[in-house]
């Protein structure tokens, strides 16, 4: 290599143009979460408990570094048959059937909203939707917020805790 080339890369690594890139939001959003919280609120202040799902399900988020989400929740009282609830169709939610719902396909970032739109799901129905969420990411919590009905068709927004476990 010649030394005029030498000198020009040593000047461009030295002037910081050739630094690592930040993490991006994708990168930030790989791994697997476990669900610690999921809370649906009126605008009143209501919070219903949506019967499908109940209070409190148990559930595990994953995101790739390739662009693949996979959803699993499930009641966690779930040791016993679950009635079908009649829940309204909700344009931005999957449906969950007999205390669980499941889902996989690929996902996008856009500043701080994310879309997961479903190559499969437990509801067949569910199958090529668009689900969009806006998040926000402190550390190991991820927060995921987004308008849903209620199962009495009102608007509730419902904010899913999630914890990571593993990167």
């Amino acid at each position: 290599m010649s030394l005029r080339l030498f000198i020009v890369c040593l000047a461009f690594c030295l002037s910081g143009c050739a630094a690592l890139p930040t993490t991006t939001e994708r990168e930030s959003l790989v791994g697997t979460w476990r669900l610690e919280s999921r809370i649906d609120r009126t605008s009143d202040g209501r919070e219903p408990v949506e019967p499908n799902l109940g209070r409190d399900p148990v559930a595990i988020l994953t995101y790739d570094s390739k662009g693949n989400v996979s959803a699993q929740l499930m009641r966690r009282d779930r040791l016993s048959p679950i009635p079908l609830a009649s829940s309204p169709v909700d344009p931005n939610n999957s449906a969950a059937r007999g205390g669980y719902d499941a889902y996989f396909g690929t996902y996008s970032i856009s500043g701080r909203t994310v879309t997961h739109v479903l190559e499969a799901a437990l509801d067949p129905n569910d199958v090529g939707r668009r689900l969009i969420r806006n998040f926000s990411l402190k550390g190991d919590k991820l927060t995921i917020y987004f308008s849903a009905r209620g199962s009495d068709g009102s608007n509730v927004t419902r904010t899913l805790t999630w914890r990571r476990v593993a990167p």
